[in-house]
């Protein structure tokens, strides 16, 4: 009884709303991105209908611009570009706004953040920021660049940012420690180690029979098995 008087409850509140959006008075809330808003990213495609369509990573709006594009950062200093149509609002609390470079990853591939161009030649090569990997050619600068300059270099919304060489230094840091994990591992440094995952390497699929000493009678009995080498 009380699970039928719930679904009834429900069902009235639903006429009421359907009766109040179809009444021709009903308004749908529209939102207004501002800088300094904090956002959810759509999934660009969704493998189920369980998958949530929005990504988990919190990013915060840094520009809005007039064709509805919102230049978005993560707490890792990466800088996004994404149409506000494939954003949410977030309405979470969130008052730590510094950024952590140790959460950054180099992206993939790499366009000029000015002109959108991936083109990078000699005369004109787009410069990686240090900090948050976005890219920018040397021309597209304000003042342009004559060359690619020595050191460190931060990009302008960095620079804007008031990007320390702290948070730099912290960022190059992780970078190193990233590397070494990275680095391929040697296992098998002499020769006889090598020989011998050589010889497990032919065996791989065979039928092998191979003696076990049982545990009750303690007497040696044979057992045939597959051999399946599973690598390094």
């Amino acid at each position: 009884p009380e699970a039928m008087e719930n679904l009834l409850i429900a069902q009235h509140r639903d006429s009421l709303r359907y009766a109040h959006i179809r009444s021709g008075d009903y308004t749908p809330k529209r939102f207004k991105f501002e800088v300094g808003d904090f956002v959810y990213t759509q999934h660009s495609n969704q493998h189920s209908g369980l998958q949530p369509q929005a990504k988990p990573a919190i990013l915060r709006i840094k520009e809005v611009r007039p064709s509805g594009r919102l230049i978005l950062q993560g707490k890792c200093g990466s800088i996004l570009d994404r149409h506000m149509s494939q954003c949410a609002p977030c309405h979470l609390p969130i008052n730590d706004l510094a950024l952590d470079a140790s959460l950054a990853l180099k992206p993939v591939g790499t366009m000029c953040e000015q002109c959108s161009g991936k083109e990078s030649t000699a005369e004109d090569p787009i410069l990686l920021c240090d900090f948050c990997d976005a890219g920018w050619h040397i021309k597209c600068l304000d003042p342009p660049l004559a060359g690619v300059p020595e050191g460190n270099w931060l990009c302008p919304r960095c620079v804007l940012d008031g990007i320390t060489q702290t948070q730099l230094q912290a960022k190059s840091a992780h970078r190193s420690v990233v590397k070494q994990l990275r680095a391929p591992v040697n296992l098998y440094p002499d020769k006889k180690m090598r020989q011998r995952d050589a010889a497990a390497q032919q065996l791989h699929g065979k039928l092998v029979l191979q003696n076990f000493l049982d545990p009750v009678t303690k007497r040696l009995r044979p057992y045939w098995g597959r051999v399946h080498y599973v690598g390094e």
